[in-house]
C-alpha cells in the first residue's frame, strides 16, 4: 500500500506543471505532509448550467486535488433551490489567498 505522500507525490507535480514551477518548499511540504484527500469524503458535481447536482461518493484523487473548488455539503432552500453551504477551495485560489502564489 502506497504511503499519504506516495499517492499525492504525482498529483503535486502536476499543480507545479499548471503553474509551470516548482511550489514554494513550504507549501509543497504542507500538500504532501497533510492530503486534501482526509478532509473529502464525498462532494458534489453541477450537473451543467443547472441548479442539480451529483454526489461524488467515492470521488477520486485526481478529482479531489484539481483545481476547483469542490462543493461538500448542500442544503435546500426555502423555494426547494439548492443552497451551497460549505466547499474547499481551488489549489491556485488558496496559493493567492496564503500569499504563497
Amino acid at each position: 500500500m502506497k504511503s499519504d505522500v506516495q499517492e499525492t507525490e504525482p498529483l503535486v507535480g502536476a499543480i507545479e506543471k499548471r503553474l509551470e514551477r516548482r511550489l514554494n518548499q513550504e507549501v509543497r511540504n504542507a500538500f504532501l505532509q497533510v492530503p486534501r484527500h482526509l478532509f473529502i469524503e464525498h462532494y458534489y458535481r453541477q450537473q451543467g448550467n443547472r441548479l442539480a447536482w451529483d454526489r461524488i461518493a467515492t470521488p477520486a484523487l485526481e478529482d479531489i486535488y484539481c483545481d476547483e473548488a469542490l462543493v461538500t455539503k448542500i442544503v435546500q432552500g426555502l423555494c426547494r433551490e439548492p443552497i451551497l453551504v460549505s466547499l474547499h477551495n481551488q489549489t491556485n485560489v488558496h496559493f493567492r489567498v496564503s500569499g504563497f502564489f
